[in-house]
């Protein structure tokens, strides 16, 4: 684990940048560390946040994405394991998931091919 310092200046410009957004702190300071350290990706499940990220030019990812790129790295074993996973997470973690999205990501689950699990 590396310990990132991040400008206070910039900091107050973002905060200043994102007046309209409901993003604390603590989400400013990631896109600020992002950005002073050549950093493209922020993960994040907060939805305004992300709206933040992007809104500055970077990538946000989430729990769901993170979980997914897992499956497409081969360390989830297969489909149905995903999907066990996956449902567990909307049902046994505090992690707020509307119907909408909790659909949208069982349907784009579901178009992923079955990854080969023999070594290349």
């Amino acid at each position: 684990m590396a310990i990132i310092h991040v400008d206070l200046k910039e900091i107050n410009t973002l905060s200043r940048r994102f007046k309209g957004y409901r993003v604390d702190l603590a989400g400013i300071s990631s896109i600020a560390a992002a950005k002073e350290n050549g950093i493209t990706t922020i993960l994040t499940d907060d939805l305004e946040l992300r709206k933040a990220i992007e809104s500055s030019g970077f990538q946000p990812v989430g729990t769901i994405g993170i979980i997914i790129k897992a499956y497409k790295k081969k360390v989830v074993a297969d489909k149905k394991s995903l999907l066990q996973i996956i449902d567990a997470l909307f049902e046994q973690s505090s992690l707020y998931v509307s119907p909408a999205f909790r659909k949208f990501t069982f349907d784009m689950v579901k178009k992923l091919r079955e990854i080969s699990r023999e070594s290349s």
